[in-house]
């Protein structure tokens, strides 16, 4: 939840990016997310969760500093022949930083260095679909930590010949992956937390199922709703 209020956030202009703003999306968002719950204590502590990661965000990018933002982009695209589709939090250019930024927030602790260079990952991933689809180089990826030991983390992937060093770690990965999966065996359902997340879960029965035993509503079940109430 912490996610989606600040995509809301940022999306205004820099001036009326503000801990007052912030409160009134939270508002919207408890009314969505627990208007059929009745564990007041449970409440409180998720609504404290979620404002200490928002505070954490302000207190790492004061929100007023970063210029225009796009954020929440989906793509379908063919990446080598290969079709990939995800979300990509946001996407800003920083004047102190220089050039387009790909960027990520993640609601946990900042990992172990060797956990981080596999989260990169999926940024670098995401530099490469947007460079094709906007046809405008980026030259840094960030993961911003907002758990417990918060942080922003960044890799610069400026030059050609890093990116093409990427693009064949990525596709060596896929191709992996998808020999592994596909040849051996199925994809078999893994429900966690994350399927309210997930762009697939209306696909997948496991998923659907975990998200209504969970009783908490993902982000695409919340966006909706606010969306509707901010732009009357």
């Amino acid at each position: 939840m912490a996610h989606a209020i600040l995509e809301q956030v940022m999306n205004l202009s820099r001036e009326f990016r503000s801990f007052e703003a912030a409160r009134l999306f939270a508002k919207e968002y408890w009314v969505n997310q627990f208007k059929h719950k009745d564990d007041v204590a449970d409440h409180t502590k998720f609504k404290n969760e979620v404002w200490d990661a928002v505070e954490r965000s302000f207190q790492l990018q004061p929100w007023h500093k970063i210029g225009k933002v796009f954020t929440e982009i989906e793509f379908h695209h063919v990446l080598d022949g290969i079709p990939v589709r995800g979300t990509i939090d946001r996407i800003y250019a920083e004047t102190t930083a220089g050039g387009i930024i790909v960027s990520d927030y993640k609601t946990g602790k900042t990992p172990p260095k060797e956990r981080l260079e596999n989260a990169f990952k999926q940024l670098y991933l995401y530099a490469l679909v947007w460079e094709e689809i906007s046809g405008k180089p980026v030259e840094w990826v960030e993961i911003v930590y907002l758990g417990t030991k918060p942080s922003v983390q960044r890799r610069r992937i400026g030059s050609p010949l890093e990116k093409e060093a990427i693009r064949a770690e990525i596709n060596a990965d896929i191709d992996d992956m998808l020999q592994g999966g596909c040849g051996d065996s199925p994809f078999p359902a893994n429900p966690s937390n994350l399927c309210s997340w997930c762009p697939y879960s209306d696909r997948c029965p496991e998923g659907e199922d975990f998200i209504r035993k969970l009783g908490r509503l993902g982000p695409w079940q919340l966006l909706e709703p606010l969306h509707k109430a901010t732009s009357q």
